[in-house]
């Protein structure tokens, strides 16, 4: 059914279609996501709302329309919400990307608090560099795409792009009940990217020191 995330109508006709089709309601992914690079200072107020319109306010109306359902499921449910390894940390070159989905790592813990007696769980996807149609589209026509794979991979420790089906994965292990008491938490798919620094000789190391 195709839907605008940003809208609350059309996010409810969503939702409760799928409980009209199924009878009940198992399971909201909350996937729609835009990418925005650049700083702070290139970003304008519209590109801001923009961001958070759909990378948040859209998690947000899944989570407020897919509850009710969830709640009313004796036997629960499972709130999944898109983050991004850039809900885990700081990254100089997408700050209001990396902004919300902070927000969206904010609102998923706070759901787990509030619903986990209540049998529902809410947990998050945190990816790194994943070979999709996000990661190719600032490519250049004729550019080399080795010598971009490079750019997106050289501040992950392990040196590749990950498939999407790698991420489904991920997915398919929060929303089952191998995961039954798994909540609250974001599940970084980045190949160590999250975990901290890593090695010296793979940074550069011509950069200007300050005085």
């Amino acid at each position: 059914m195709r839907t605008d995330v940003t809208s609350g109508a059309d996010v409810e006709r969503l939702v409760n279609s799928a409980v009209d089709r199924y009878g009940k309601l198992d399971i909201i992914f909350n996937n729609a996501g835009i990418a925005m690079g650049g700083s702070i200072l290139q970003r304008s107020e519209e590109d801001f709302d923009r961001l958070v319109a759909v990378n948040l306010k859209g998690v947000f109306l899944g989570c407020k329309h897919a509850l009710p359902h969830l709640l009313d499921n004796p036997d629960g449910g499972v709130i999944l919400n898109m983050s991004s390894n850039g809900g885990l940390i700081g990254r100089p070159g997408d700050p209001l990307y990396v902004a919300t989905k902070h927000g969206v790592m904010g609102l998923t813990k706070s759901l787990a608090l509030a619903y986990a007696d209540r049998k529902v769980r809410a947990n998050a996807l945190c990816p790194g560099p994943i070979d999709t149609a996000m990661i190719w589209a600032n490519l250049e026509d004729g550019a080399d795409r080795e010598d971009h794979i490079r750019r997106v991979v050289a501040n992950c420790p392990t040196p590749r792009m990950a498939a999407p089906e790698e991420v489904a994965r991920a997915a398919l292990f929060l929303v089952s009940d191998t995961s039954s008491f798994v909540n609250g938490v974001g599940l970084a798919v980045d190949g160590a990217k999250a975990a901290g620094v890593f090695n010296a000789d793979r940074y550069r190391m011509d950069f200007q020191l300050l005085d």
